[in-house]
């Protein structure tokens, strides 16, 4: 979906920075919250996805670049996915399924449902 790119270190996190290519068509930002914000070390990332792309496309990059950085609470490393307490949102309502079209221009937030004391 996405070329290959350059590694860089965040904390303890390595994410994987990525190339543009000619085939990306639209940009979709994501915005993180919460303990989700403390874990990738990031406030927001913007994407370059090919038009037609899902919210279950932007999950599975989102999870390979940062999935790594997650307690297990939030990231299933076995499955490779994140756990139903992740939950992304546009609009104020959340992208069940992950089957749902993204558009130029989104902007979608990560959250978790857990929280720590």
């Amino acid at each position: 979906m996405t070329g290959a790119g350059t590694v860089a270190r965040r904390g303890d996190c390595v994410v994987r920075e990525r190339n543009a290519g000619a085939e990306k068509e639209m940009r979709v930002k994501v915005r993180f919250t919460g303990m989700i914000r403390h874990y990738v070390g990031e406030k927001e990332r913007e994407y370059e996805l090919p038009e037609g792309s899902t919210a279950g496309d932007l999950l599975r990059l989102l999870g390979r670049d940062y999935g790594p950085c997650m307690p297990a609470q939030m990231w299933d490393s076995e499955r490779e996915k994140f756990h139903p307490l992740v939950i992304a949102m546009r609009k104020g309502e959340p992208l069940a399924g992950g089957n749902g079209p993204l558009r130029d221009g989104d902007e979608i937030f990560l959250l978790s449902r857990l929280a720590g004391g």
